[in-house]
């Protein structure tokens, strides 16, 4: 199995199975929402990243997930997040740990986000 940022952030922070498995799900699901954007027609001048993280950081104000994932893919002008059911589920039933990760640990989701669009970019390549 290959080691991943979020196997070592989890080492790092002392993040249970749970939590791990949970962060992993979140940073997922933002990254199918973020492969989703079409960028060009979004962040003509500025980073996608940039983009991403503002608008990410102004849904997390959201009072739930349905919610912030709404706002979220408003602000990015998608008209519906692309998340599997069985993980928003998930999501849902740990939400008040992911509304403090959307809140307090933006940056650092935007990051992991970003590693995980690498990982399937770099997998979709080896593919073709």
């Amino acid at each position: 199995m290959k080691y991943t940022i979020i196997d070592e952030l989890s080492r790092t922070l002392k993040l249970s199975p749970e939590r791990k498995k949970i962060l992993s799900l979140l940073t997922s699901a933002l990254a199918d929402i973020y492969q989703s954007v079409k960028w060009k027609t979004i962040a003509r001048s500025k980073s996608s990243l940039d983009v991403f993280q503002h608008r990410l950081l102004t849904a997390s104000s959201m009072p739930t997930i349905s919610r912030v994932f709404e706002k979220l893919a408003h602000g990015l002008s998608i008209q519906a997040t692309n998340i599997n059911a069985e993980t928003f589920l998930l999501l849902e039933n740990n939400e008040k740990l992911i509304l403090k990760l959307l809140r307090e640990e933006t940056r650092l989701l935007v990051s992991l986000t970003f590693s995980e669009v690498k990982r399937r970019r770099e997998l979709k390549e080896l593919e073709e």
